[in-house]
């Protein structure tokens, strides 16, 4: 009974052995597992933090971002303390996570400062993202980071949009950038023959826009007649034309060729002109533009966008060209000092008043 009882007792003292020995080996397993995976870790964030040092020289404002970043985790030197950071580590969440996406999101847009100007230029409305690049640009936003790089890019571009045609007295369709001698004769002479558009009367009684005839006569007469089969029998002569003569405009009195996209200075909120708005069709007014005058407006819609193009950038540098000429004749730099009269040309002046009266 002895014996059998000792035989026991060694084989459970066996067993426990085993067993303490295979479960000594597992947690052996486990810990040096959890050491690669810290080591691993350790050298990604020691990468991530050798990056933001190298763009610190570029961003000054990254270092307050890597301040706020935690330190790299040191390589466990016993196998409780690595245990114990595993279980501190994987029980509750990175208390750098945060900090680590900030330095991320610095790192790719440069800085961390301006990422507000992101919410700024992800609008729909190209009018207020214009606006908006005027007013929101300044020297306190990061010269360094891509997006003041690109906001300043953006300003730039759209200030050099601005026409180099405008004059005091006249602001051309937008987009018409050049008045090449060149270009204004070849559109004088195509002018001349006639170009057929759409144009839309400013009279509420009649609905239907027609088709007329633009020609340019002389030098800066602009008529319009409608075209052939536009018009009553009896207003019109042998030659399609109407009887009492064509209507005309002067061109050199012309204040603005406006694109039927383009803001109503008259009315805000609203683009083109009153006419455009009542008369032409929308599917129309990527084609459609408008010569505005002290007291009227001539709205016309064009065949294609490319006659369209040409008749608003051909109007654009003829109209130019006109108003620069007549404000080159009142420029008082070029005109001739008065000079005194004498006393011979006041006698004859005198006696020829004399004579008249």
């Amino acid at each position: 009974m002895t014996n059998h009882t000792t035989t026991i007792t060694t084989t459970s003292t066996a067993y426990s052995g085993s067993r303490s020995t295979t479960s000594r080996s597992e947690a052996d397993t486990i810990i040096a597992m959890q050491r690669e995976i810290l080591a691993q870790r350790v050298i990604l964030e020691n990468n991530l933090r050798s990056k933001m040092l190298e763009s610190s020289s570029k961003s000054p404002q990254s270092i307050a971002s890597i301040s706020t970043y935690s330190k790299p985790l040191s390589a466990p030197k016993t196998s409780k303390t690595a245990a114990s950071s595993v279980s501190s580590t994987y029980s509750k969440p990175i208390s750098s996570s945060k900090n680590s996406n900030t330095a991320v999101s610095s790192l790719s847009s440069g800085s961390a400062k301006p990422r507000h100007l992101l919410k700024r230029y992800t609008g729909s409305n190209p009018v207020s993202i214009v606006r908006d690049s005027y007013s929101s640009y300044d020297s306190d936003d990061d010269t360094h980071s891509i997006l003041s790089l690109s906001t300043a890019t953006m300003t730039t571009c759209t200030k050099s949009q601005n026409p180099p045609l405008q004059l005091p007295t006249f602001k051309p369709a937008l987009g018409c950038i050049s008045a090449d001698a060149f270009l204004v004769r070849c559109f004088v002479t195509r002018l001349r023959k006639g170009v057929t558009v759409i144009k839309h009367s400013r009279s509420r009684f009649q609905k239907k826009s027609k088709e007329y005839i633009l020609r340019l006569e002389g030098e800066d007469t602009l008529n319009w007649y409608p075209a052939l089969g536009q018009g009553s029998s009896s207003s019109l002569g042998s030659t399609g034309s109407s009887k009492s003569g064509p209507k005309q405009l002067q061109l050199k009195q012309c204040m603005e060729v406006r694109m039927a996209s383009s803001p109503d200075p008259t009315n805000p909120g609203f683009t083109g002109t009153t006419t455009l708005r009542e008369k032409c069709h929308i599917a129309d007014a990527h084609k459609s533009f408008a010569l505005i005058f002290k007291q009227r407006t001539l709205d016309i819609t064009a065949a294609t966008a490319d006659q369209c193009k040409m008749l608003t950038e051909g109007l654009s540098a003829l109209c130019y060209q006109l108003h620069k000429k007549m404000n080159k004749g009142r420029d008082p730099s070029q005109e001739t000092e008065v000079r005194e009269p004498d006393v011979e040309e006041r006698r004859l002046s005198s006696r020829r008043g004399c004579f008249h009266c």
